[in-house]
């Protein structure tokens, strides 16, 4: 796995940001029971390890394939956090669905890279593998938060460099943003506090939470490419007359920055003019967009540990180390189905042409 700075700054040396520290061991205890689950699962698809990422393969003819790319953190463990999102993909849509784990660098555009890396070595394994014929399906993106920031830098890189996503490849980005490293402590605060109810850790979350914000401030950390570069980069993509982009903006989604993006993207400003360097937006990318209302940021993120997933001997030890109660030892929960299916939804239709 890619392995770069912390979200809120600094190397990721694991005293950085207490507050990553304390969800990341959450969501890998997470990890290892979607991995006992799919040892037990049967009928169930596994996620298959392959070049680097994480692969979840259709129930029958593939119809195309999608690279997965999570939020910040979330993206490390995309097979626990966006389980739900990905096998929408793969069962109802028929995609193979590829995920590159990551954790999120200062330097965005590395990462980016580094993504697209580890998708094509992924693609071109799965042939050999399980027989898919990687090279003649339409390669779709999913980006979700930053990991929508990662897809549109590497479609741009493509049309840069006059690459192809594949035939009739599509960019899906959900929710949007280039947020700055305190308000991605935010979000890694709303995970903590469903993730972390009822333990210790949990209690000192909002305390957490403050120490990172003014260790990220203290810091001065700033992502590269910044807003305005990353606005600048969509451009680049926008004026790609092979590119084909859906923006879906989740409506109650306090980090969205979908307007800009769209202005970008179509070579207008935020109030509709035409603005300067980005071209004829006729002769551009298609650009679709889409609200979904109610949704929060996080809604394509969905964990589910119950206390049978954890076993009596993971429940007995999470008591003794003082985490029972309504804490480790009775499982832990973040998101809505519901909403999860409804981004899903969204997205197959996208991919699959039906979208307007």
């Amino acid at each position: 796995r890619p392995r770069a700075a912390a979200p809120g700054g600094g190397e990721d040396r694991g005293g950085d940001n207490p507050l990553a520290i304390e969800l990341r061991s959450r969501l890998v205890q997470a990890e290892l029971v979607a991995e006992r689950s799919g040892e037990r699962a049967g009928g169930r698809e596994p996620w298959r390890d392959v070049a680097g990422a994480k692969v979840l393969l259709p129930p029958g003819t593939p119809a195309g394939i999608v690279h997965l790319l999570g939020g910040a953190l979330v993206g490390g463990y995309p097979h626990v956090c966006y389980d739900r999102l990905a096998r929408a993909l793969a069962d109802a849509g028929g995609f193979v669905v590829v995920a590159t784990p990551y954790e999120a660098a200062l330097d965005h555009g590395a990462a980016a890279r580094e993504c697209a890396r580890t998708f094509a070595d992924a693609c071109g394994a799965c042939g050999g593998a399980f027989g898919v014929d990687a090279a003649n399906l339409p390669r779709h993106v999913v980006g979700h938060s930053l990991g929508a920031k990662l897809a549109l830098l590497a479609a741009a890189d493509r049309s840069s460099s006059d690459e192809s996503g594949g035939p009739g490849g599509r960019v899906y980005l959900c929710a949007f943003t280039s947020a700055t490293a305190q308000a991605q402590i935010g979000l890694l605060e709303q995970l903590c506090e469903a993730l972390l109810r009822g333990t210790p850790a949990g209690a000192a979350v909002p305390v957490l939470a403050g120490v990172a914000r003014r260790a990220a401030a203290a810091a001065g950390v700033e992502f590269a490419p910044n807003e305005e570069a990353t606005l600048r980069r969509a451009g680049v993509l926008g004026e790609d007359p092979r590119a084909d982009v859906r923006v879906c903006t989740l409506g109650a989604d306090t980090l969205d920055m979908s307007m800009g993006l769209l202005a970008a993207l179509k070579g207008t400003s935020s109030e509709g003019d035409a603005s300067e360097g980005t071209g004829d937006p006729q002769l551009g990318a298609s650009v679709s967009s889409t609200i979904l209302p109610g949704l929060g940021h996080l809604s394509p993120v969905c964990v589910r540990v119950t206390p049978a997933d954890l076993g009596a001997a993971a429940a007995q030890a999470a008591d003794a180390a003082g985490l029972g109660g309504d804490g480790a030892g009775s499982g832990f929960a973040f998101g809505d189905e519901a909403a999860v299916d409804a981004v899903a939804f969204d997205a197959i239709n996208y991919l699959k042409g039906f979208a307007s």
